[in-house]
């Protein structure tokens, strides 16, 4: 069975108003995939930084790194996302 994918891009100083400095990118890359009934995959990258965050039925149930804090400014991007990872 194939996977579907989604990639959507969320300017993190327009759509989510978050602060980040103006060195970061101010784009972030979030590329969903769709599995079985309600798991999502979502890949985040931006910059140097690469994430990976398990979803079922909306909630996060596994992120890769594990031990790395998630920044607010990724929170804020998953929020912007949020219909699609339900």
């Amino acid at each position: 069975m194939s996977t579907a994918t989604r990639t959507i891009d969320v300017d993190l100083r327009t759509d989510v108003d978050a602060k980040i400095p103006a060195e970061v990118p101010r784009v972030v890359a979030l590329e969903i995939e769709y599995g079985d009934e309600s798991e999502r995959t979502v890949h985040l990258d931006h910059g140097q930084e690469e994430w990976t965050f398990e979803f079922v039925g909306g909630q996060c149930t596994d992120r890769d790194p594990p031990t790395r804090l998630v920044p607010q400014w990724i929170n804020e991007a998953l929020r912007a996302v949020e219909s699609e990872i339900r």
